[in-house]
């Protein structure tokens, strides 16, 4: 996967500030495209959703193919020519280019896009390519799907897949989303004119990495972010009923089963929050419902404030 043009900036000395740039094309060879034909043709049992995913998710956004090179046949009625010979395209923008154009009831659109914690990167990347294919997105030398800015309502399917516990914190950024003007959002997909912060007339610009970081983030600060295996639940049981497995048989609770045990025993999320694992396992161990609770213990981490610092205003008595 190397790039189609090989850029290489030549200096004089170390006072140059006006570089020759030289640029040469790196055409793929006739095996080259022969090996991608195989890797990446579309299987007879893929949907034209999973075929874009198997794509980008193996690497075809670092894949810049010219239209004579993309020419030919790539899987069972897949032509990824574009028709379009201004510049190279990504394999992933290939892919999703074509798919964008028949109709999403036959192509397989997901209800929900699932997965593990483990997945949860992944699952980002699918809704951005379902962005990409529903805006037959085509833009010179775009790097991954994860760059492009977020179309709020192409959130829905990785909110329907997202943990319990994650699903407030999706619904809350997709709100927020929704609060930027569709104009700025649209001018920072053509334009990708986009400050390094990603803001733009004051207001931030998502893209979708961002949003990735943001739920990996929260599900780091507010606990686990997964449900409970059968091998969990089975341990849970046990030491809450009292019954121990035979000698050598039983593990020690992980810390994301601990959280979830506490949280079944009513222990509120705020004592759990950011104790070393032996005192949490202590806390757990012993906790009989000491602490008087106003209101039963929330089963998901309270909303998180992505309203921007610079932007609060304190209000005026009155006003």
């Amino acid at each position: 996967m190397y790039p189609l043009i090989k850029t290489e900036y030549v200096y004089e000395d170390d006072s140059d500030d006006r570089p020759q740039v030289i640029t040469k094309e790196v055409p793929f060879t006739a095996t080259d495209l022969a090996k991608l034909k195989k890797d990446f043709a579309r299987a007879a049992k893929e949907s034209e959703t999973e075929y874009v995913w198997r794509v980008s998710l193996s690497g075809g956004d670092g894949i810049l193919l010219s239209e004579k090179e993309a020419e030919g046949y790539w899987g069972p009625g897949v032509f990824l020519t574009t028709g379009d010979r201004r510049a190279p395209w990504s394999l992933t923008q290939r892919a999703a280019y074509w798919a964008g154009g028949l109709n999403p009831l036959e192509r397989g659109d997901p209800l929900a896009i699932t997965g593990t914690v483990d997945q949860l990167v992944e699952s980002v990347q699918k809704a951005a390519c379902l962005q990409m294919m529903y805006d037959r997105e085509l833009k010179p030398h775009q790097g991954s799907p994860m760059m492009m800015p977020v179309d709020p309502e192409r959130m829905t399917p990785l909110i329907r897949g997202l943990p319990d516990s994650l699903k407030p914190i999706g619904i809350q950024l997709q709100g927020r989303i929704q609060k930027t003007p569709d104009g700025e959002r649209f001018m920072a997909t053509l334009e990708g004119k986009m400050s390094p912060d990603h803001r733009q007339l004051g207001r931030k610009v998502w893209t979708w990495g961002e949003i990735a970081q943001e739920l990996i983030n929260s599900g780091r600060k507010y606990g686990p972010i997964g449900g409970l295996s059968q091998r969990t639940e089975n341990r849970i049981v046990q030491r809450l009923s009292g019954r121990q497995l035979p000698p050598g048989k039983e593990r020690p609770l992980t810390r994301q089963g601990l959280w979830q045990l506490g949280l079944q025993k009513g222990i509120p999320w705020d004592l759990m929050d950011r104790l070393p694992t032996q005192k949490l396992e202590q806390l757990v161990q012993n906790w009989s419902g000491q602490r008087a609770v106003s209101k039963p213990t929330p089963s998901a981490p309270p909303l998180i404030d992505l309203e921007e610092e610079p932007a609060r205003e304190k209000k005026v008595a009155g006003n």
